[in-house]
């Protein structure tokens, strides 16, 4: 975590991420909606510092976790 730290400290670009929250539906028809999540704080923390390394929105990884765990016959 600390590795993490110096690299946002030394960090000169802001971070955006690679693609938009828009572009992780796969349609236009499907909007984006905005979802209230609840998770424990060092979970949330943990998750923003994982979408900045992968230079990803938190938004798109939750959207594929919620894809994947669907697909898994509980739709």
């Amino acid at each position: 975590m600390a590795d993490l730290s110096g690299k946002l400290a030394k960090s000169t670009r802001t971070s955006a991420p690679k693609q938009k929250v828009s572009e992780t539906f796969t349609t236009a028809t499907e909007a984006p909606t905005r979802t209230t999540v609840y998770l424990p704080a060092g979970l949330a923390k943990r998750l923003k510092h994982a979408a900045i390394e992968e230079e990803r929105s938190v938004s798109s990884i939750l959207a594929e976790l919620a894809e994947g765990w669907l697909g898994k016959g509980r739709n």
